[in-house]
């Protein structure tokens, strides 16, 4: 007869480093991450904005409420952030499980 484990048996304890990452995410920062770099915006006659990344369009243009919400954020906050998370090329949040796959380690 098989006996049942524990509850938590197989649990093993964090390491320094994933404890460190924890508690950088918690408090809005990513250890891990690098920041977002080489987006531009440009601001057309229509009232039309269009984001780039190193010269490449990003995004459609946004008109109206949309560019007016993105304009305000990028004005009010880190603007290399703001058009990271708009372009949609920002913490997917598998960034870390596929660096830490087998298949990945160098």
């Amino acid at each position: 007869m098989k006996v049942p484990e524990a509850p938590g048996a197989n649990v093993r304890a964090p390491e320094a480093t994933e404890i460190r990452a924890t508690r950088a995410r918690r408090a809005g920062q990513d250890a891990d991450m690098p920041k977002p770099s080489g987006f531009q915006y440009e601001q057309h006659g229509d009232q039309s904005v269009t984001i780039t990344h190193h010269g490449r369009a990003g995004t459609h243009p946004s008109r109206g409420s949309r560019a007016e919400k993105f304009l305000a954020e990028v004005v009010s906050g880190d603007a290399q952030l703001v058009m990271a998370r708009w372009t949609g090329a920002y913490k997917h949040g598998n960034e870390r499980t596929a660096r830490d796959h087998p298949r990945n380690r160098r």
